[in-house]
């Protein structure tokens, strides 16, 4: 079965088009989140902000795995505060004996995450007709800070 090599995310990233090579940049490893149902319920206009997101996992050939074998993936995210299952990304590849590594990425903008936790990234892989999967995790803490207060009027000379 392939080995995990790393899973990360971050909130964007490049590759090199002739080395192939990835850079991540501004890894995530804690979100600070507003509790904007607070805010409304003051009676605040609430605008709410999304931040861009890559996940990036990385699987290596073994010697165990045949070049025809073909696997499928999935990734996942575990929803803060219960663990509830978002399947985000779903697909199959084959190793080629020039590329032992197998990369599968995921992007976008993340939505307001419903409660303070953990938030746990999961890439996981099969052999296609198998039931157990190899998983590899990346957890993020999620924590409620108190919203900025606005500034005080200043009062215009009359």
């Amino acid at each position: 079965m392939p080995r995990p090599v790393y899973i990360i995310c971050s909130e964007s990233g490049s590759e090199d088009a002739q080395t192939g090579l990835v850079s991540h940049y501004h890894v995530i490893e804690k979100l600070r989140v507003v509790d904007f149902a607070q805010l409304q319920r003051q009676g605040a206009a609430v605008l709410v902000p999304t931040n861009m997101f890559r996940a990036t996992a990385v699987w290596m050939r073994t010697e165990d795995d045949p070049p025809e074998q073909e696997f499928e993936f999935e990734t996942a995210f575990y929803m803060p505060p219960d663990g509830e299952e978002l399947v985000v990304q779903k697909g199959r590849f084959f190793f080629t004996p020039e590329k032992p590594l197998y990369r599968m990425m995921v992007s976008g903008q993340s939505s307001p995450l419903p409660a303070p936790g953990l938030l746990r990234v999961e890439n996981r892989v099969r052999r296609v007709g198998a039931k157990e999967w190899i998983r590899q995790d990346f957890p993020i803490i999620v924590e409620t800070i108190e919203p900025a207060q606005p500034p005080e009027p200043t009062p215009t000379p009359s």
